[in-house]
């Protein structure tokens, strides 16, 4: 059930309802930014699912499901979850599956959703990714891994990881989310080390 203080804003084309203790950018105009962004990169098609780990109120999930056949968002936070389960009603959109809990525990559940190709996404906070969901993430072997980082220290390191996961970083992108601040979001796109750029042949298997 909707709470009576959340309040709904439209970042882009998605409108969102927030809770009062869920996480979300104050700078709307960017984080709209970022979810196009995000968009673009995924280059879902109706044929492959996507998995947003770390998805909070599901600004990412819900811009990706726009294209996928369906995405799962994980998320520690219940009360976060909830406000994604609403936003994927408040925006008519079916093909979403969001779930509370672990990222790398839930992954490893996922195992009805991998028969798909599929990109997976990670948006943690400024403590970065923790490692098994990492190497979980990496084991699904998606095509795209996108990156959404607001700590270039702990992105630095999770980008390291991962490239030991045999993923390459192929582009990246900073947005400022607040000027005259040293502070930026950063995305940044990988795809598997042995796999050309271009998505006809860089598609994986989930």
């Amino acid at each position: 059930m909707a709470g009576v203080h959340d309040l709904i804003t439209r970042v882009g084309d998605i409108r969102l309802r927030i809770s009062p203790t869920s996480f979300f950018q104050v700078n709307d105009l960017q984080a709209a930014r970022i979810y196009q962004l995000v968009r673009d990169w995924a280059q879902l098609t109706r044929y492959e699912n996507a998995f947003d780990l770390y998805c909070g109120i599901g600004g990412i999930a819900l811009n990706l499901a726009r294209d996928a056949a369906k995405v799962i968002g994980i998320e520690v936070m219940e009360e976060a979850v909830r406000n994604a389960r609403e936003n994927a009603l408040l925006n008519n959109l079916e093909n979403c599956d969001f779930r509370v809990g672990d990222a790398s525990e839930l992954l490893r559940r996922s195992e009805a959703e991998t028969a798909r190709e599929c990109v997976v996404t990670l948006n943690p906070p400024r403590s970065g990714c923790d490692r098994k969901a990492l190497e979980t993430a990496a084991a699904l072997s998606p095509r795209t891994i996108i990156y959404v980082s607001c700590n270039p220290e702990t992105l630095a390191r999770d980008l390291d990881i991962l490239h030991t996961l045999d993923y390459q970083t192929e582009a990246a992108q900073p947005v400022d989310m607040f000027p005259q601040t040293p502070h930026v979001e950063t995305i940044v796109r990988l795809h598997p080390a042995d796999a050309k750029t271009d998505k006809k042949n860089a598609h994986g298997k989930c």
